[in-house]
């Protein structure tokens, strides 16, 4: 999947109130479509200065950009998520398939899945396989995605917090956009919550509006099952509008966190 020049143009011409966002970000959509999407931009760098190609999500994710960690994400984690972290977990075996996690990743193998081996990597590097399955279900409408980095500037930062959200480089994550008829139809991302000293995560979808639409559970300690629907009564809620306030614990965290997946997505994609 490619962007092309007639694709723009027929962006162009569309009413959608962001058109002119993904217009701007043209450049960068197109190289998020000719490579693989980082769940975690500033780590996807460093995969690639080290082993000279840009990982897939499933490297380090279970399900694509944003979800929870496999078992070499969480090793990369443990060894403090930097440059030095690569040498540090080379010689283990994370995904237990027989290879040193260094040797798959030269061989451009998954060192996160047992199935990928240098032998037969797989298609984990293809961009079929980058667009994680919950975001596929919230729009089984769509046929192609623009994933597309949200790496913070310092400006987009300021922007949030005139919201009272608070964003820092673990908030830069992947912003999916399915494409329906060749037109955006709205946003998912995939973001990371704690309630009790237990991370979360849940998915957040928008509309072409850029206004939530959904939070859907994933997984996490205390929350409901994978797949619930929660929250309905913040739907129409954008980042600068966002204002619930639960009193309940669980409710209070899940509230920061799609406020703080609604700020990404608007300081992203709203110019």
């Amino acid at each position: 999947m490619r962007v092309t020049m007639s694709t723009m143009k027929r962006l162009k011409r569309s009413e959608t109130p962001w058109r002119r966002t993904l217009l701007a970000v043209s450049t960068m959509a197109g190289l998020a479509l000719s490579t693989p999407a980082a769940a975690e931009p500033a780590n996807a760098r460093m995969f690639k200065s080290q082993y000279g190609y840009m990982p897939g999500c499933s490297a380090c994710h279970q399900d694509g950009g944003g979800s929870p960690l496999n078992a070499y994400g969480a090793a990369f984690q443990k060894a403090r998520a930097n440059a030095a972290a690569f040498a540090l977990i080379a010689d283990g075996d994370a995904d237990e398939d027989g290879f040193a996690n260094a040797v798959e990743a030269a061989a451009k193998a998954n060192p996160g899945n047992p199935a990928s081996t240098p032998e037969a990597p797989g298609n984990w590097l293809d961009m079929s396989q980058l667009i994680p399955r919950q975001v596929q279900l919230a729009f089984p409408e769509a046929r192609q995605y623009k994933p597309i980095d949200a790496i913070l500037t310092e400006a987009e930062r300021q922007r949030a917090q005139a919201w009272g959200v608070v964003l820092d480089s673990r908030d830069e994550n992947t912003i999916y956009v399915p494409i329906v008829e060749r037109r955006p139809v709205g946003t998912a991302v995939i973001v990371r919550g704690e309630f009790a000293n237990e991370a979360y995560f849940v998915l957040v979808t928008t509309n072409r509006q850029l206004a939530l639409d959904r939070v859907i559970a994933i997984a996490g300690e205390g929350m409901p099952d994978a797949g619930t629907a929660l929250n309905p009564q913040w739907r129409g809620a954008t980042a600068p509008t966002f204002e619930p306030q639960p009193e309940e614990p669980l409710q209070a965290s899940l509230a920061q966190t799609v406020h703080r997946a609604l700020a990404l997505i608007h300081v992203r994609l709203k110019k």
